[in-house]
């Protein structure tokens, strides 16, 4: 039916009164084969998706897998991996732990372009802002969230990751 539908004309972009694409709405419903299909026809992923939907474990992993983005910092300074941490979401805090093999590493930016085309892992450290120990603007890691939701799974992936368990911005 979608392929129909495209092939008769319709933009894959276009947006609703409520600023809404076809591949928001899919999302929104849950129907990730939708999405997807989406995605193959050139549904542009915008900055903040992940951070729409990231405690639906289908959907936000398919967007991860996708290429979403996961440098969009939301108002509250939260990355995705707080919000996934927070949710519970336990496959895409792994997609996104997966893809920040460096994330501890913190490096100068122009030891980031020295670098930069030296290895791959170095150039994506350089484009991608996620820390594990990022803290958002109540001074909150993601260890601290995952710790507070009682999710001991990602609490356990976290800390693999060598998530800091203690914060020198909070008094004890």
């Amino acid at each position: 039916m979608f392929s129909f539908i495209l092939l008769s004309g319709a933009k894959v972009n276009f947006q609703d009164a409520q600023q809404c694409s076809p591949l928001t709405l899919a999302c929104r419903k849950n129907h990730a084969q939708v999405a997807r299909y989406l995605i193959s026809k050139g549904a542009k992923l915008y900055k903040s998706i992940l951070h729409d939907f990231y405690d639906n474990k289908e959907i936000g992993t398919m967007l991860l897998k996708s290429g979403a983005s996961l440098n969009f910092i939301g108002d509250n300074g939260s990355t995705i991996l707080h919000k996934a941490c927070r949710a519970g979401n336990v496959d895409l805090v792994e997609g996104i732990l997966s893809q920040l093999t460096y994330s501890n590493l913190i490096l100068p930016r122009r030891l980031i372009k020295l670098f930069s085309g030296r290895g791959k892992h170095l150039k994506f450290f350089g484009r991608c802002q996620i820390r594990v120990n990022s803290m958002d603007e109540q001074k909150r890691t993601p260890l601290h969230l995952a710790c507070e939701a009682g999710h001991h799974k990602i609490v356990q992936r976290l800390l693999h990751c060598k998530a800091q368990v203690g914060n020198p911005f909070i008094s004890s």
